[in-house]
């Protein structure tokens, strides 16, 4: 098949403050099925040199399939150099993933690292799905003006990156998401990205039925948006 857009993978747990592994081997569980893609990896284990070889190897429009979420933090800041009028950022997840930061991101808190680095205005990103808020992220999200559980907008300069914990199935480490299929892709059905990402799928986490479930969802994500 022959398509435009690259696609990434990034098999790496390194966001998650070593907290779970088992989200690297999400991204061969999905890709599998797709012959042409491209895989980053660093062998040093060092967060800060992936972040930097992840935002130089998007270097076209792209899906990419992570691993853990603190990889939307390099890709959204190389989707700003391929599209960098008004970028909009919608993510579905079902934690805000604006807790307070480091240095170096990390899957709880690379959201907020955009908004407070002005790589996005607050109020051009779209948080939806959302089911648990902590104190500390309720605060930020306040303060700055980020949308939360809002409509999104369906076409502009727009970076989509899923978070598959937004769904209402039990093969994530934070099986705390309440969005049925029909639900997501209701909105997918309408959005117009110009990139993707999908993230944090652990296979080896809760029963066989739900994780092939999830994985069939993702691939039909990635397939429709090759196909359009």
């Amino acid at each position: 098949m022959f398509f435009m857009k690259k696609i990434i993978g990034v098999p790496t747990s390194q966001g998650t403050l070593g907290k779970y592994s088992d989200v690297e081997n999400g991204v061969r569980a999905i890709l599998n099925d797709f012959i042409d893609y491209e895989e980053i990896v660093i062998e040093n284990t060092n967060q800060e040199e992936l972040l930097k070889k992840i935002e130089k190897k998007a270097n076209k429009d792209f899906i990419a399939v992570g691993g853990d979420h603190s990889i939307s933090y390099s890709l959204f800041k190389a989707f700003k150099k391929l599209h960098p009028k008004e970028p909009i950022l919608i993510v579905f997840d079902a934690h805000p993933d604006c807790e307070v930061h480091t240095d170096i991101p990390s899957h709880e808190d690379w959201v907020r690292m955009l908004v407070e680095e002005e790589e996005v205005k607050p109020e051009n990103v779209y948080l939806v799905g959302i089911t648990k808020i902590t104190k500390r992220e309720r605060e930020f999200i306040k303060k700055s003006g980020i949308n939360v559980n809002k409509e999104p907008p369906i076409e502009g300069n727009i970076y989509l990156s899923i978070d598959l914990d937004v769904l209402d199935l039990n093969c994530f480490y934070y099986p705390e998401g309440k969005m049925l299929e029909e639900e997501l892709f209701n909105y997918l059905n309408r959005i117009k990205p110009k990139c993707l990402d999908i993230v944090e799928l652990c296979p080896n986490l809760g029963n066989k039925e739900d994780v092939n479930k999830v994985i069939s969802i993702a691939r039909r994500i990635i397939k429709s948006i090759i196909q359009n």
